[in-house]
């Protein structure tokens, strides 16, 4: 029930996997983590990043919906965004092979002047 909330098929994931997954969840430190890296509010954050980004959502994620991608792509500069339909939280298990190509794409791409601003700071942050 729990891998439902992260997975849109969670039978498909090899029982392997989600014991990996799983494994940190009862240690010590999880929740707080876990409360830490929700209490955390980075979107004001988000323009001063600097080098390409690809931002990868799935369309059925029940934890951060899909629109937020949007907000994220329009935050980062140059950002571009993939949604991968039929998918949950975390596409990059739920389909290995489709979200390591469009990695491999992406990385691939010529970058031009994004490539010369990576590492400059933003207009109005200091370093």
């Amino acid at each position: 029930m729990v891998f439902a909330t992260l997975f849109r098929h969670p039978t498909r994931i090899p029982t392997e996997t989600i014991f990996e997954i799983a494994a940190g969840a009862g240690r010590r430190a999880f929740r707080p983590t876990l409360e830490a890296m929700l209490d955390y509010d980075f979107r004001d954050r988000l323009p001063e990043i600097r080098c390409p980004t690809l931002i990868v959502w799935g369309a059925e994620d029940m934890i951060i919906p899909a629109h937020d991608a949007d907000e994220f792509e329009r935050s980062i500069p140059g950002a571009r965004k993939v949604v991968f339909d039929d998918t949950g939280h975390v596409p990059m298990v739920e389909r290995p092979m489709t979200f390591n190509e469009c990695v491999l794409e992406f990385i691939s791409e010529p970058r031009g002047q994004q490539t010369e601003d990576v590492g400059k700071p933003a207009a109005g942050v200091s370093s």
